[in-house]
């Protein structure tokens, strides 16, 4: 007793208490969290794939003007030949 008042006392019968509520929300924002974490994961990796993508790119765009440029070579002899 406190003061004189009665203390009373709270059953939940079938129900979740207060604790087991807030203990049910930590356990779904901590699954929240990793997934967020997840897919900020995905999020970088494709970046890097596009990074790469872009460099593979600019690879054979340089790969095709030496070609080009090799080919033009060996017209431009032929041509000389002639």
């Amino acid at each position: 007793m406190r003061n004189g008042q009665k203390e009373k006392t709270i059953r939940y019968e079938g129900m979740a208490s207060p604790r087991e509520l807030l203990e049910r929300i930590v356990i779904q924002c901590e699954q929240a969290l990793r997934t967020l974490g997840s897919a900020k994961a995905q999020a970088a990796t494709e970046k890097e794939k596009l990074e790469a993508k872009s460099i593979i790119e600019q690879v054979l765009e340089e790969e095709k003007g030496k070609v080009v440029s090799s080919v033009e070579r060996e017209t431009e002899a032929l041509r000389r030949f002639w």
